[in-house]
């Protein structure tokens, strides 16, 4: 009888672990392993993604030159048995799947062809008959991969089933089309002016990625915009206002120095300083195409500048300088830092120097800043000076008169001239006072004083700010009314003595 073994008497042998194959190591060998691993024929961006993806390796300018010609010495080599190429695709060799798989395609498009010479197709997997105007059309989108549009459908029509195009036929088709988009069918819908073979087809689920991929490029792109930056034309990275390094050598854009690629680009007037290009402005580049009432007005010297072209300045200058006093800030902050590092250091000397530059930046922001706000006061004056439109229509008159009686030397026609011109500039005054009067009482009606106090000691308390008794100081908004200081008062008068001597000359 066999002596039996306790289980601790027994030798316990390990299972041997299993090997696991190290991953290639050269260039080669790791296509040849990529396509190996693949149930379908690859091309070349395919193989480099999964290069990178699988190994880790960076996409650069040597990386795609590397794999190039890797591919181009594996197609070369006709002794090898694990790798092919078909077209522009590679394989793992005439016995892999994907290679069977391949050829199998391309016996069924072969049949494929047989059925459409004996008058039938393969649509969705289903012999049937392909007689109708309808079915024909439903097999064309079936294939595509894109919204097809009207023509290119009549064009398929005819290549693939040897029609002809005639009046009868567009008709036959935009019959067919109408019927089809009037049904509610899982397999043909409608996108514009083009067709697709419903909402699971390839075709449309392309153009709504493609949709939401341009919607949301435009709200970035806008997000930029917002925040005053300009992408660059170059390298397409959007640049912030503090790339601008200066203007055009015409003024009609500024010119831009990229941070990413250190290339110089400029904005053009004629797109209103939103998009970046590769050479200044020129009349011939900003223009392509030029009428010949843009060439006259564009060299029409004679022609005087109006009230929207000084606005336009206006504004432009106000926008800029606003700019140079955000530098400006930029710049303190950056000299407060380094005032910071030099008293941490000992080093009074320069924390001195650094307080000094800090100091002339932020008044230099402060003067950009009120000089725009001055530029902006004139220019709402400005507006309001074209939106009171009937100005310009009694002015018009006067003006003619006055130039009919200085040619005609009458003094008495000048006098009563000159009094209609003063009058006009008169009414021009009073309505002005009366608007902004109107305006600072609605805004004195719609914010209440108390309120204002209110919010301003909030804010002041939130921030541990003391504005004891400044608000009381300050007054109303738009209660102050300017005195007129001493030296106009004496220019005044002065200038009235000078008169007085004209007239008893």
């Amino acid at each position: 009888m066999p002596r039996k073994l306790n289980a601790s008497a027994v030798d316990v042998v390990a299972a041997p672990k299993r090997r696991v194959p190290p991953k290639p190591k050269s260039l080669k060998d790791r296509i040849v392993s990529i396509v190996t691993e693949s149930s379908i024929m690859l091309g070349a961006p395919t193989i480099k993604k999964k290069l990178v993806h699988d190994f880790g390796l960076v996409n650069s300018k040597a990386f795609n030159t590397n794999v190039n010609k890797a591919l181009k010495e594996l197609a070369d080599d006709g002794d090898r048995k694990d790798f092919g190429k078909c077209g522009g695709s590679y394989h793992a060799g005439p016995t892999s799947a994907a290679y069977l798989a391949h050829v199998a395609k391309e016996q069924e498009a072969g049949q494929l062809e047989a059925y459409k010479r004996e008058g039938r197709v393969l649509c969705y997997g289903i012999k049937a008959k392909a007689k109708t105007t309808k079915d024909r059309i439903l097999f064309i989108l079936a294939k595509a991969t894109t919204l097809v549009g009207v023509p290119t459908i009549k064009k398929r029509l005819v290549e693939e089933y040897g029609l002809t195009e005639s009046k009868a036929f567009n008709t036959n088709v935009n019959k067919a089309l109408a019927a089809l988009s009037s049904e509610q069918r899982a397999d043909f819908g409608k996108v514009g002016g083009s067709y697709h073979a419903g909402d699971a087809s390839a075709a449309y689920i392309q153009h709504f990625q493609g949709k939401a991929s341009a919607a949301a490029d435009e709200a970035n792109a806008q997000k930029y915009m917002d925040q005053g930056c300009i992408q660059c034309c170059h390298c397409g990275e959007w640049c912030p206002g503090d790339c601008e390094v200066g203007e055009d050598s015409i003024a009609r854009g500024s010119k831009y120095k990229c941070f990413a690629c250190d290339k110089v680009f400029w904005t053009w007037i004629s797109d209103g300083y939103t998009t970046g290009h590769e050479v200044e402005y020129k009349y011939s580049a900003g223009q392509l195409r030029i009428s010949t009432f843009q060439l006259v007005a564009m060299f029409d010297f004679l022609k005087r500048p109006t009230l929207e072209d000084e606005l336009f300045k206006m504004r432009f200058t106000a926008k800029s300088l606003v700019r140079n006093s955000k530098k400006c800030e930029k710049n303190q902050i950056a000299q407060k830092l380094k005032l910071k590092q030099a008293i941490e250091k000992g080093n009074m000397e320069g924390a001195k120097i650094y307080a000094q530059n800090a100091i002339r930046e932020k008044t230099q922001a402060l003067s950009y800043l009120q000089l725009s706000s001055r530029i902006d006061a004139v220019a709402a004056r400005v507006q309001t000076a074209i939106s009171m439109g009937n100005l310009k229509s009694n002015m018009s008159g006067v003006v003619k008169g006055m130039n009919v009686v200085m040619d005609s030397m009458n003094v008495e026609k000048i006098s009563k001239t000159m009094d209609q011109f003063e009058r006009q500039f008169e009414d021009l005054d009073v309505r002005a006072a009366y608007m902004e009067g109107a305006m600072n009482s609605t805004t004195a009606g719609a914010t209440p004083a108390d309120q204002v106090d209110d919010l301003i000691q909030m804010v002041a308390d939130e921030n541990g700010l003391v504005i004891a008794g400044q608000l009381d100081s300050a007054g109303a908004v738009g209660s102050h009314v300017p005195v007129a200081a001493p030296a106009a008062a004496q220019a005044t008068d002065d200038l009235t003595a000078r008169l007085a001597a004209l007239r008893k000359a």
